[in-house]
Parts: structure tokens; sequence; C-alpha cells
């Protein structure tokens, strides 16, 4: 699910996805949904399990997550950037946390559908409930009693 969110938003942003650190951006986004132990780990401990994964070396690593990084800064929509990442600190663990939790933030138009399909139900059945409950009152009284003026 993170994946899908994050090759659509890094386009967005400003990263193409032919980058290699697009796909590094990508591995370590899901890595950070695995567990929360990724999120906790030193970066470089990161930057090793990419590049045992894609068989570079963690420098490799670092420069294509720092270069992707910048070329959404200096190109992408400043409107869409602000959105996603934090831009006060440029380090690459610092956007890296911050897309994330953006990402986890963000719903992707099935699932804002799905949502709303589901409130939707949510509300149905409580105005059906409401119903029957009124229904079943005025069939209790008797309609042609006026009472006492």
């Amino acid at each position: 699910m993170i994946r899908e969110k994050a090759e659509k938003i890094l386009p967005a942003i400003g990263i193409d996805m032919h980058l290699k650190g697009a796909q590094y951006i990508v591995y370590i986004m899901e890595l950070f949904e695995e567990g929360w132990e990724w999120k906790t780990v030193k970066t470089m401990i990161l930057y090793e399990k990419v590049a045992r994964k894609y068989k570079v070396t963690c420098g490799a690593v670092e420069r294509a997550i720092r270069y992707a990084f910048n070329e959404a800064l200096s190109r992408g929509n400043l409107r869409t950037i602000s959105k996603y990442l934090d831009t006060t600190e440029t380090q690459n663990r610092k956007l890296l946390e911050s897309l994330y939790m953006n990402l986890i933030k963000y719903k992707t138009p099935k699932e804002h559908l799905e949502e709303t399909r589901k409130e939707t139900i949510q509300m149905l059945r409580f105005v059906k409930t409401e119903a029957e409950r009124l229904l079943e009152n005025l069939e209790k009284e008797n309609p042609y009693d006026l009472g006492e003026p």
C-alpha cells in the first residue's frame, strides 16, 4: 500500500521514478511500514539494508537519495513539496521521516471512497434504526385519538 502511495507522490513532488534514489526511497518507505524498528535505526543501517538489496554501496545509496531530494527541492512544485516534506531540515533522514509521516496520512481516491462508503453505511444504519423506532411508536398510538384538549 505504501509503495503505491510513494510511487504516486514522488513524481508529484518532482522526483522522477527512473532515478535510483526514488527506488531507494520507496524501499525505505516499505521498511518504515514494515516495523517501528526501522524508523528508529541509524540512517547508515537503512543505507546498508538498501545497499544489500540493490547490490550497491552505502555511499551510492546516500548520494542517490540526496540527489533525488535535491531534484525535488530545486525543480519540484513547492506547494506539493511542502505538503509532503518538511524542508526546514534537508538531511536525508529528516526528509525520509517527513515523507513517510505524510504518506501514511495521505489517502488515495480509492481509500477515500471506501472510507466515505463505510461512513455512509453507518449513517444509513442509524437512520434505519431511528425510522423503525419512530414507526413502531406511531403504530402503537391510536391515530384517531385526539386526546383531551
